[in-house]
Protein backbone atom coordinates (compact mmCIF):
# COMPACT_ATOMS: atom_id res chain seq x y z
CA UNK A 1 0.00 0.00 0.00
CA UNK A 2 1.02 3.79 -0.10
CA UNK A 3 0.88 5.77 2.52
CA UNK A 4 0.74 9.85 2.58
CA UNK A 5 2.15 11.43 5.78
CA UNK A 6 3.78 14.63 7.20
CA UNK A 7 2.69 16.94 4.14
CA UNK A 8 5.08 20.58 4.17
CA UNK A 9 4.37 24.01 3.25
CA UNK A 10 2.15 26.38 4.53
CA UNK A 11 -1.58 25.57 4.75
CA UNK A 12 -0.74 22.04 3.70
CA UNK A 13 -3.00 19.17 5.54
CA UNK A 14 -4.06 15.76 4.84
CA UNK A 15 -7.37 14.49 3.50
CA UNK A 16 -8.63 11.35 3.73
CA UNK A 17 -8.24 8.17 2.82
CA UNK A 18 -4.44 8.45 3.47
CA UNK A 19 -3.74 4.65 2.56
CA UNK A 20 -4.22 3.17 -1.10
CA UNK A 21 -3.98 -0.24 -1.86
CA UNK A 22 -1.96 -1.49 -4.82
CA UNK A 23 -2.69 -4.47 -6.52
CA UNK A 24 0.06 -5.86 -8.77
CA UNK A 25 -1.40 -7.94 -12.11
CA UNK A 26 -0.07 -11.48 -12.55
CA UNK A 27 0.83 -10.96 -16.44
CA UNK A 28 2.32 -14.15 -16.43
CA UNK A 29 -0.94 -16.53 -16.23
CA UNK A 30 -3.77 -15.57 -18.96
CA UNK A 31 -6.37 -15.94 -15.82
CA UNK A 32 -10.33 -16.95 -15.54
CA UNK A 33 -12.83 -14.88 -16.19
CA UNK A 34 -16.31 -14.43 -14.58
CA UNK A 35 -19.04 -12.24 -12.76
CA UNK A 36 -18.24 -9.71 -10.55
CA UNK A 37 -21.32 -10.77 -8.65
CA UNK A 38 -23.01 -13.60 -9.14
CA UNK A 39 -26.50 -12.02 -8.50
CA UNK A 40 -27.74 -8.77 -9.29
CA UNK A 41 -30.99 -6.30 -8.47
CA UNK A 42 -32.35 -3.86 -10.78
CA UNK A 43 -35.21 -1.82 -11.19
CA UNK A 44 -37.46 -1.90 -14.35
CA UNK A 45 -37.51 1.85 -13.90
CA UNK A 46 -33.72 1.53 -15.13
CA UNK A 47 -32.63 1.49 -18.89
CA UNK A 48 -30.56 -1.30 -18.83
CA UNK A 49 -28.59 -3.50 -16.67
CA UNK A 50 -25.16 -3.31 -16.05
CA UNK A 51 -23.39 -6.65 -15.97
CA UNK A 52 -18.97 -6.61 -14.96
CA UNK A 53 -17.44 -9.38 -16.24
CA UNK A 54 -13.88 -9.76 -14.69
CA UNK A 55 -10.66 -11.20 -15.29
CA UNK A 56 -8.37 -12.53 -11.80
CA UNK A 57 -5.61 -14.53 -11.47
CA UNK A 58 -3.75 -13.62 -14.16
CA UNK A 59 -3.59 -11.03 -17.39
CA UNK A 60 -1.38 -12.39 -19.87
CA UNK A 61 -2.25 -12.55 -23.62
CA UNK A 62 -5.95 -11.54 -25.28
CA UNK A 63 -8.97 -13.31 -23.66
CA UNK A 64 -12.28 -13.99 -25.53
CA UNK A 65 -15.43 -15.24 -23.69
CA UNK A 66 -18.96 -14.99 -25.43
CA UNK A 67 -22.17 -14.12 -23.56
CA UNK A 68 -25.98 -14.29 -24.06
CA UNK A 69 -29.08 -13.98 -22.13
CA UNK A 70 -31.46 -15.91 -21.45
CA UNK A 71 -35.14 -16.13 -19.72
CA UNK A 72 -35.80 -17.00 -16.42
CA UNK A 73 -39.07 -15.83 -15.03
CA UNK A 74 -38.19 -12.33 -17.45
CA UNK A 75 -39.21 -12.72 -20.80
CA UNK A 76 -36.84 -11.34 -23.04
CA UNK A 77 -39.03 -8.53 -25.80
CA UNK A 78 -41.52 -8.41 -22.51
CA UNK A 79 -39.31 -7.43 -19.91
CA UNK A 80 -35.61 -7.08 -21.18
CA UNK A 81 -34.17 -7.07 -25.15
CA UNK A 82 -32.42 -10.47 -25.83
CA UNK A 83 -28.56 -9.68 -25.95
CA UNK A 84 -25.75 -11.55 -26.50
CA UNK A 85 -21.74 -10.45 -27.74
CA UNK A 86 -18.49 -11.53 -27.26
CA UNK A 87 -15.98 -9.53 -24.67
CA UNK A 88 -12.55 -9.04 -25.52
CA UNK A 89 -9.66 -8.90 -22.67
CA UNK A 90 -6.36 -7.55 -24.23
CA UNK A 91 -2.82 -7.49 -22.37
CA UNK A 92 -3.23 -6.42 -19.02
CA UNK A 93 -7.37 -5.81 -18.79
CA UNK A 94 -9.13 -7.38 -16.25
CA UNK A 95 -12.89 -5.30 -16.40
CA UNK A 96 -15.33 -5.61 -19.09
CA UNK A 97 -18.56 -4.22 -18.97
CA UNK A 98 -21.54 -5.36 -20.83
CA UNK A 99 -25.43 -3.70 -20.85
CA UNK A 100 -28.69 -6.07 -21.51
CA UNK A 101 -31.59 -2.95 -22.19
CA UNK A 102 -34.42 -3.13 -20.16
CA UNK A 103 -38.17 -2.60 -20.82
CA UNK A 104 -39.87 -0.82 -18.30
CA UNK A 105 -43.33 -2.19 -18.97
CA UNK A 106 -45.70 0.04 -16.61
CA UNK A 107 -47.05 -3.18 -15.31
CA UNK A 108 -48.88 -2.75 -11.91
CA UNK A 109 -48.79 -6.67 -11.25
CA UNK A 110 -45.85 -5.93 -8.60
CA UNK A 111 -43.88 -9.49 -9.26
CA UNK A 112 -39.88 -9.27 -9.26
CA UNK A 113 -39.09 -11.44 -12.15
CA UNK A 114 -35.16 -11.93 -13.42
CA UNK A 115 -33.36 -13.17 -16.26
CA UNK A 116 -30.07 -14.73 -16.92
CA UNK A 117 -26.77 -13.53 -18.76
CA UNK A 118 -24.49 -16.75 -19.50
CA UNK A 119 -20.60 -16.92 -20.07
CA UNK A 120 -19.26 -19.88 -22.65
CA UNK A 121 -16.54 -20.38 -25.21
CA UNK A 122 -13.95 -18.94 -23.86
CA UNK A 123 -10.67 -18.53 -25.67
CA UNK A 124 -6.82 -17.78 -25.41
CA UNK A 125 -3.91 -17.29 -27.33
CA UNK A 126 -2.58 -20.60 -26.10
CA UNK A 127 -6.35 -22.33 -25.44
CA UNK A 128 -6.11 -22.45 -21.58
CA UNK A 129 -8.75 -20.18 -21.26
CA UNK A 130 -11.31 -20.96 -18.36
CA UNK A 131 -14.34 -19.36 -16.38
CA UNK A 132 -14.92 -19.24 -13.27
CA UNK A 133 -17.16 -22.10 -11.44
CA UNK A 134 -20.14 -19.72 -11.22
CA UNK A 135 -20.94 -18.41 -15.49
CA UNK A 136 -24.71 -17.33 -14.75
CA UNK A 137 -25.46 -14.02 -13.53
CA UNK A 138 -28.98 -14.35 -11.93
CA UNK A 139 -30.65 -10.96 -12.39
CA UNK A 140 -33.60 -9.64 -10.80
CA UNK A 141 -35.35 -6.93 -11.87
CA UNK A 142 -37.99 -5.27 -9.17
CA UNK A 143 -40.66 -2.58 -9.06
CA UNK A 144 -39.02 -0.18 -6.32
CA UNK A 145 -38.45 3.34 -7.15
Amino acid sequence: YVKLSNPTGDSIALGGPRICTVNIIDVSQPGVVGFKHSHKRVSEAQEQAKVTILRKEGAMGTFRVKWATQDGTAIAGRDYTRSEGEVVFEAEEITKIVYVPLNNNDSVDAKDRSFHVILSEPRNDNDTAELMPDKKLNADRYFGR
